[in-house]
């Protein structure tokens, strides 16, 4: 063989293994981004009229267009917070309960450094009235505004705030509001005076600023001066903080109070 031809082989040689470097480098760099690209959790507090507990999943839009039944991303029993859990950019997600493929809410493709937490609940204690909705909690990223994402207020940065969140309860107590109390010392503080001392219900979230430490907050059906019917529980809190707290249950007997910190976007 001549030098000529040897040296042709190992040129050849060479561009084939960086060819097949490079290929790989682009693909461990594509399945990187691809799994750190969002990020989901969910607060299961779904309780439809008929009293049961279904288990919410969500699931990957693009992998359910098939025959085959697609395996869920996140798996969440009634009154558990999942696990922070990735998933791809570019594909919109579906919610909703595992053994009812009709009560659905599509979830919009998340941006890469999108992190949401999505509480899903039932919209009333008629059956056939009621519906699934969710609320989102923008943990992290630029995600739009919409209709069910909470828009937290600005607060003193020394203090922490506080989002209560009543959807859960349309099932439970439908036509009644509820009062966010210190118990003993009255309503909790408004991040919004003009709401100060004013039950809430329904949809809409309402904020509070607490400071930093340690706190009791239930709920209260009543007034700002009776006891909680609905907790208390303590909310531990630092300065800058946000925190949720959500009501949830299958009875007027037998609701939660669940506290949550989130992230700040």
């Amino acid at each position: 063989m001549s030098a000529r031809r040897v040296l042709v082989v190992a040129i050849i040689t060479a561009l084939v293994c960086a060819a097949t470097a490079l290929a790989s480098a682009a693909a461990v760099a594509t399945t990187s981004k691809k799994s750190s690209a969002a990020e989901i959790r969910v607060v299961n507090g779904y309780a439809p009229p008929d009293g049961s507990q279904p288990t919410i999943i969500v699931v990957d839009n693009q992998t359910s267009i098939g025959k085959k039944k697609p395996k869920p991303v996140v798996e969440t029993e009634f009154g558990e917070v999942s696990a922070f859990t990735k998933v791809p950019t570019g594909h919109a997600l579906k919610i909703g309960p595992s053994d009812d493929t009709q009560t659905t809410i599509f979830i919009d493709a998340l941006k890469k450094g999108d992190r949401i937490t999505v509480i899903p609940f039932a919209t009333s204690d008629d059956p056939d009235q009621s519906s699934m909705q969710m609320e989102t909690i923008v943990e992290r990223g630029k995600r739009a505004k919409t209709g069910d994402t909470a828009d937290w207020p600005s607060v003193p940065k020394t203090r922490a705030t506080v989002m209560m969140f009543p959807g859960p309860l349309l099932s439970v107590l439908p036509d009644t509001g509820v009062f966010v109390v210190v118990p003993g010392e009255g309503c909790a503080e408004s991040a919004d005076p003009s709401d100060q001392d004013s039950g809430i219900g329904g949809t809409i979230p309402g904020f509070y600023v607490i400071d930093a430490g340690s706190v009791e907050l239930g709920l209260s059906t009543m007034s700002c001066d009776d006891a909680p019917q609905i907790g208390p529980e303590t909310v531990d809190a630092s300065a800058g903080e946000r925190i949720a707290l959500i009501p949830y249950g299958t009875s007027v007997d037998d609701v939660q109070l669940l506290v949550l910190p989130v992230g700040t976007p």
